[in-house]
Order: C-alpha cells, then sequence, then structure tokens
C-alpha cells in the first residue's frame, strides 16, 4: 500500500490521510489535539468492538466505476471497500 508521492503508509501517515478528509477538521475550535483524542476514542471503540462498521460491498480497482455508480444511484447502505 502506498501513501502520498508513493511513500510507504504508515499509521500516522494514515491517521493524517483521514483525519485530513473530515469535513468538520477547518471547524474545530480545540484544534487538533482535540481531533487526534477523539479519533483515539473512535478507533478504540472499532478496535474493541464497541463501535461496528458495516461493510456493504468490496470491490476491486478495476470495479471502481460500478462502485461509483452504485453510490451515485443511492443503492448502498453501509460502507464500499476499493480493494487494491
Amino acid at each position: 500500500m502506498l501513501g502520498r508521492v508513493n511513500a510507504a503508509v504508515t499509521d500516522a501517515c494514515a491517521f493524517h490521510e483521514w483525519a485530513s478528509a473530515l469535513t468538520l477538521v477547518p471547524y474545530m475550535d480545540k484544534g487538533w489535539r482535540e481531533l487526534v483524542t477523539r479519533a483515539g476514542e473512535v478507533l478504540s471503540w472499532l478496535k474493541s468492538g464497541t463501535l461496528k462498521v458495516r461493510i456493504e460491498h468490496e470491490f476491486s480497482l478495476a470495479e471502481a466505476a460500478e462502485a461509483h455508480r452504485a453510490l451515485e444511484a443511492r443503492k448502498t447502505t453501509g460502507k464500499l471497500l476499493l480493494i487494491p
């Protein structure tokens, strides 16, 4: 798996990519530390099973267009994963 500029993905890199994509990041008054703290809580809930993510379907990268069509048509209710 590769990160930005073909660098290896580390936990910190993956977290930064995830956090950067959040819509709420620019609106957080308490800043980066608050985000890291809250994200850590959410990730711990995922790890412990307290929070469950429903994965509806896995698509290969070759099927990305099909996945996009499913999203556009609102035919999904869970998460869609693109698998390299």
